[in-house]
């Protein structure tokens, strides 16, 4: 079976919080700082978000091919003047995600 592989950065914001993966709206796996994710996946299409809180990845689409793993990256996006805004009007884009 084929797998989508989340790797996530490392920072200041979020240390010592996880995220939750949905795949296909389903929470599948949480993700801590500096760690990976292997969430086993069919091929085909699929989508990916992060959560944390009420804050959120903009949904990913992506194609997983019939032989092959995916690679996905992620991070916060708040930098420490921001943090206001990416948790109240920016929320959807709190966390940074994408195909590495």
């Amino acid at each position: 079976m084929n797998s989508i592989k989340i790797r996530r950065a490392t920072g200041w914001q979020d240390k010592l919080r996880a995220y939750k993966v949905l795949l296909d709206g389903v929470v599948v796996a949480e993700i801590t700082q500096g760690c990976h994710a292997d969430i086993p996946a069919t091929a085909g299409a699929h989508t990916v978000q992060l959560k944390i809180d009420w804050c959120s990845s903009p949904l990913l689409h992506v194609e997983v091919g019939s032989e092959e793993d995916l690679t996905l990256e992620c991070g916060p996006n708040a930098k420490p003047l921001l943090s206001l805004l990416y948790v109240t009007f920016l929320c959807r884009r709190y966390i940074w995600l994408r195909q590495a």
